[in-house]
């Protein structure tokens, strides 16, 4: 299969995970509304935002993982892969063990129902639900590995498909234990084994496909699990980083300016937003053939892949912001029902935000895909405690300079990944420049997505 193939199959399955995601969102609020009361469903939320915190305890071992994975088979070395596979599988068997006993042992003995204030939902409930949610969190730790064997051998694709069936499958689960008039615990359990399906078919589909990379600790090595711990904690400094900013950024606002300055806030990032998801697909779809070119040593095609994926999330940054520019206000009273009031200096700043950040959120995914982004994602966590103390103290001066922090951080992490990433293309920033900013040729892309142009990428 083609380089361009798999870019192509990647962005398609890419785009269908998200628009499963927002079709799941969206019918799930009226589907739990039709079968529990609102103050119900807000203690489910509750819960169900522990999900996330959970995840955090993956500790990043399936990304490092899957790079080093994909290196390796793209220099035809299939031990070396065996290797990883094995070894990370068996990190990721001692950190579900570690996340299980740690989070049982806190779900049992601290008093969550009443720090959480649950009212309609019972102690006993409360406790069962979030060591199910453990469980579900836990067991797709175990795809990490399955994963990464598809991404190697350029079959991610497989992998995001059988992850969007997961999806299907877990709404049609919870839709069935709703209508069954099921409480948290069984809702939960649904979730649960459905996933679980998910995770043994993909297990077994990756059996077939990558017959030679099987699970096992024949293989582990306490030496790759030394080289996997630097690059696998700085992943997780990326969400950290998003997680100070973000949420720190609400908080000050609320305490400054007030409740109805956090919804505008809110409302508006949620609207701009939408182009960050275009650059993860974006980003998503090439990752991989970055991965494969590094470990072939094919600086050529390295080279030519940062420049068309740059090129692309530059453009669809800057169209997607002009087109917010103009449509955004009608949008933005439509979407709210005129009921939030647009800040028109604050939504400007959120599309130069979006220009900025695609100056560098691409060029990012060359160090990130082959394990050298420890630097980057340091300072993206060092500078969003930085621009949250930043935004914080001009919260005075109104909800605009509420950015002035968000700016400093992507600035900085232009200055800090551009560099980088030209010099593991080994390209020049005019060269660079002169391929990224002259818009792409709507006939080269339309003939590249039927699949009927040649060049360095084919």
């Amino acid at each position: 299969m083609s380089v361009r193939a798999r870019i192509i199959k990647v962005g398609v399955a890419k785009s269908a995970e998200m628009g499963i995601v927002s079709l799941v969102r969206f019918f799930s609020v009226p589907l739990f509304l039709s079968c529990w009361s609102a103050d119900l469903y807000g203690e489910w939320l509750v819960l169900y935002s522990f999900i996330a915190y959970f995840t955090l305890g993956s500790l990043g071992f399936g990304q490092a993982a899957a790079n080093e994975m994909t290196m390796a088979v793209s220099r035809d070395d299939r031990e070396a892969a065996r290797v990883t596979y094995q070894s990370t599988l068996a990190i990721v068997l001692v950190l579900c063990a570690a996340l299980l006993a740690v989070g049982a042992a806190v779900i049992f003995a601290l008093p969550l129902h009443s720090w959480l204030e649950m009212k309609l939902t019972s102690p006993q409930e409360v406790r069962w639900v979030l060591v199910l949610f453990l469980l579900y969190v836990v067991i797709w730790f175990l795809s990490g590995p399955v994963s990464g064997a598809f991404r190697a051998v350029g079959k991610v694709h497989r992998a995001i498909g059988w992850t969007n069936a997961g999806m299907l499958a877990e709404f049609g689960a919870m839709a069935l234990a709703l209508l069954l008039h099921g409480g948290f615990v069984w809702v939960a359990l649904a979730m649960v084994l459905a996933r679980l399906a998910t995770v043994l078919i993909m297990q077994i589909d990756q059996l077939v496909i990558v017959p030679w990379m099987r699970p096992g600790f024949a293989h582990a090595s306490r030496a790759e699990f030394r080289r996997l711990v630097s690059p696998a904690l700085a992943f997780v400094a990326f969400p950290l980083g998003n997680t100070v900013i973000n949420q720190g950024i609400i908080i000050a606002i609320q305490s400054v300016l007030g409740p109805v300055a956090v919804v505008v806030f809110n409302s508006l990032r949620t609207l701009t937003n939408m182009v960050t998801r275009l650059f993860d697909l974006v980003n998503q779809a090439f990752s991989p053939e970055v991965s494969m070119a590094w470990g072939a040593e094919n600086r050529d095609l390295l080279k030519r892949l940062h420049r068309v994926s740059c090129q692309a999330s530059f453009w669809m940054g800057l169209l997607s912001a002009a087109g917010l520019f103009l449509l955004g206000p009608w949008i933005f009273r439509v979407w709210t029902h005129g009921k939030v009031e647009m800040d028109l200096p604050l939504f400007w700043g959120f599309l130069i935000l979006v220009v900025i950040r695609g100056l560098w959120y691409t060029s990012f995914v060359v160090p990130m895909s082959i394990n050298r982004h420890q630097r980057s994602t340091l300072g993206y966590m060092v500078s969003s405690v930085a621009g949250l103390g930043v935004s914080a103290l001009l919260l005075s001066y109104g909800l605009a300079w509420s950015l002035a922090g968000f700016v400093l951080v992507e600035a900085l992490m232009a200055a800090l990944v551009l560099p980088q990433s030209l010099g593991l293309t080994q390209d020049t920033l005019a060269r660079f420049a002169a391929g990224v900013l002259p818009p792409p040729n709507p006939f080269s892309v339309v003939r590249m997505a039927l699949g009927k142009s040649k060049g360095a990428a084919a």
